[in-house]
């Protein structure tokens, strides 16, 4: 054996293994939403939300934990929380919310995150990226689809609502994609009517007014967004991997 080889071996050998995998940029599609932050209208100090999985184990996941796909999430009036996806797509959700993970990354044929919104409100922020990511939510009335957009969405009573801010957002039941200041009532029955007399500040504020949780962390989700904070946020996760207390598949992952 040559004392090149002896020595190539040496280096091999001498290379720290990891137990956790390491993302590097551009690994976005392999990682799961990350749980960003959460706010409380009551002043708790619980820092988390209870969590039932795809096979309804039941957890207690805090903020900076992975979801894993089929996670089902519900939420009293009181508090509200915010789920980055990738670095330019993220939501906040509450208003009594109850919503599902449904896909945590995508196929090469199909960039998209999935999720559902059983009961509650969400406000969506997507960009387009170097991955053109897309967004699908699923409401018991309708399905909306959006590249890149700023929206409110919100389910109950029977009825979906949609309050696009900015960009474009796609309805499955329509060929028409709905743009600017553009509100859209679907009913259970299949009726939709649309107007683009509304204000976003307004709607904004209603809406914090009735879910105090909601608005507040609706304020600092909104700055984090336009001054790059979300992103610097999922970035900061995506290079440390897998958290300790991460769970996939209702395995606990060291």
């Amino acid at each position: 054996m040559s004392s090149r080889t002896v020595i190539l071996m040496t280096l091999l050998l001498s290379v720290p293994s990891f137990a956790v995998p390491i993302y590097l940029p551009g690994d976005e599609a392999a990682l799961p939403p990350l749980f960003s932050q959460i706010a409380s209208a009551q002043g708790s100090a619980s820092s988390g939300v209870n969590v039932v999985s795809l096979k309804s184990r039941k957890r207690f996941a805090v903020a900076g934990e992975w979801f894993d796909p089929g996670d089902r999430v519900s939420l009293g009036e009181n508090r509200a929380l915010e789920v980055i996806h990738q670095e330019s797509v993220k939501w906040i959700g509450g208003g009594a919310f109850q919503g599902q993970i449904l896909k945590s990354a995508w196929a090469e044929d199909d960039r998209t995150f999935d999720v559902a919104l059983s009961r509650g409100w969400m406000k969506i922020w997507i960009k387009p990226g170097t991955l053109k990511p897309r967004i699908r939510i699923t409401t018991p009335e309708e399905q909306i689809e959006a590249l890149d957009g700023e929206f409110w969405l919100g389910a109950h009573k029977g009825k979906t609502e949609l309050y696009v801010i900015r960009g474009e957002v796609k309805l499955k039941s329509s060929e028409v994609p709905y743009g600017r200041q553009t509100y859209i009532v679907k009913q259970k029955d299949g009726g939709k009517a649309g107007s683009r007399e509304w204000n976003a500040e307004a709607m904004e504020v209603r809406l914090a007014s009735a879910f105090p949780a909601l608005g507040q962390l609706l304020s600092r989700s909104q700055q984090d967004w336009e001054t790059g904070k979300s992103s610097l946020i999922y970035a900061s996760f995506r290079r440390k991997g897998w958290r300790k207390h991460h769970r996939f598949d209702g395995i606990e992952l060291k």
